[in-house]
């Protein structure tokens, strides 16, 4: 008896707020869970008419059939049904695709069409079988779609006869081929007022290389794209700059403009024996040099590598860049690497947080570039009155790498804490462990509160 009051309260409570506010509780809620809710309350038994959010993902429905083969299709079409013509904000597709036992495009076609008419303004659409190449026309000319995420679609099309996307601001597409390159540089180019562009191991078949407008721009997310392709940056008001991929084109306005830049470099496959090396590092010191406005920087792949390649480059970077606060590091335990870093951090006199992840160094990785120039030692003289947090991961107890940790507790006149996480196969072995930390101990520290910790 006692329960049944507390739950008849509980559903008093959930009535009992604010429309607005109901509404967006429910969002955050799958939609098998919402149709539930129907049960708690008869004041709930029109909930789906008056949602904003519809997540429908086929992995989260039962696999058997309900009863009268009540499927999944069926499922999203009666709740769709049961909608008022209030507007939805977002609908979101998880789903496989065919003509016998899933979701046909026809399907799909009504409910993205359905959506459309509703003034919705975010669709996420993924494909987790099957194929889907074109979509509704109105997809493409809605007014109200501000956001669009597309994954795992096949031979897409984009059409010929309109302009697309004339309002959208976030576009993201992952695993995407299109019919053909064409189809995507049009893509991108329709969207005028285009803000967050995120493209994730899509396929382009012939594709040397990829450019296009972009004035509003400001979020870029560049992964997986393959090395043959070369890519071009040129948006003025990039603020956001993710890239994985062979060494970009990068306008010198467009590196003032960026603010927050992950990089993970790598080399073209037709110039892994060493053809066009002096380009790519050109490219790599000009990248750089003109991040002069970078507040959170990431170098890895082969950005420490390219550096010490020609000790020229590094001279050409401005002495100072005052406006990185956070600066990311993947380099391997190699004396020229590590004076290179050292040298390197020289210029960020307003560096707050250091991160650096120690690659395994293997005979490949070292004969991979043929020899290194030998790069000078560091001015042993730095200060870094900023600096309060250093973070070390898969550190492995090589000469170099125990320089760098007396490099920077030599230099840190406010450091708060250092954390050095060990490599795997150096946390087997306790007695080096012990030895090395010892050793870390008698390091002189400029910051008398600096404290360092292990793991």
């Amino acid at each position: 008896m006692n329960y049944n009051t507390n739950n008849n309260n509980d559903t008093d409570r959930l009535t009992s707020l604010p429309k607005p506010i109901r509404n967006h509780i429910l969002s955050f809620l799958p939609i098998q869970d919402i149709i539930r809710i129907r049960t708690l309350s008869t004041k709930w038994l029109n909930i789906c008419s008056f949602l904003t959010h519809y997540d429908f993902n086929q992995l989260s429905f039962p696999n058997r059939t309900f009863i009268d083969n009540f499927t999944f299709k069926d499922f999203i079409y009666q709740t769709l049904l049961q909608h008022n013509s209030s507007d939805i904000s977002k609908l979101k597709l998880s789903i496989h695709i065919d003509h016998y036992h899933h979701s046909s495009v026809i399907d799909i076609y009504t409910w993205i069409s359905f959506a459309i008419r509703h003034n919705v303004k975010e669709i996420d659409f993924i494909v987790l079988s099957g194929k889907i190449e074109t979509f509704p026309t109105c997809l493409f000319t809605s007014k109200s779609l501000d956001k669009l995420y597309l994954e795992n679609v096949t031979k897409f099309k984009v059409p010929l006869w309109v302009k697309c996307f004339t309002n959208l601001r976030s576009l993201s597409i992952v695993s995407v081929e299109f019919w053909d390159d064409k189809e995507g540089i049009r893509l991108f180019s329709s969207c005028d007022l285009l803000e967050e562009l995120t493209i994730i191991n899509c396929y382009f078949k012939n594709l040397d290389l990829l450019k296009f407008p972009g004035k509003k721009l400001k979020y870029l997310k560049l992964l997986g794209l393959s090395r043959f392709i070369e890519v071009d940056i040129d948006f003025p008001n990039l603020r956001r700059l993710v890239y994985s991929g062979r060494v970009p084109i990068i306008s010198f306005q467009t590196l003032l403009s960026l603010h927050y830049v992950e990089f993970d470099l790598a080399l073209p496959p037709r110039n892994a024996n060493g053809e066009d090396r002096g380009l790519i590092e050109y490219r790599v010191s000009k990248i750089l040099e003109g991040l002069r406005n970078v507040r959170e920087l990431t170098l890895e792949g082969l950005c420490i590598e390219l550096l010490t390649r020609d000790s020229h480059l590094l001279e050409r970077l401005p002495v100072s860049c005052s406006s990185l606060n956070h600066l990311k590091l993947a380099l391997y335990p190699d004396t020229n690497q590590v004076n290179i870093v050292m040298s390197l951090l020289r210029r960020f006199p307003n560096l707050q947080t250091l991160y650096i992840y120690m690659k395994v160094l293997t005979l490949t990785n070292m004969a991979k570039f043929g020899g290194h120039q030998q790069s000078q030692e560091p001015s042993l003289e730095s200060t870094f009155n900023c600096l309060r947090k250093v973070e070390i991961k898969y550190f492995g107890e090589s000469k170099s790498e125990l320089e760098l940790v007396k490099y920077l507790l030599g230099n840190g006149t406010v450091m708060e804490e250092m954390t050095i996480t060990y490599s795997q196969h150096k946390k087997t072995d306790r007695t080096s462990r012990e030895a090395t930390k010892e050793k870390l101990m008698t390091f002189t520290r400029a910051s008398p509160k600096v404290e360092i910790m292990f793991s």
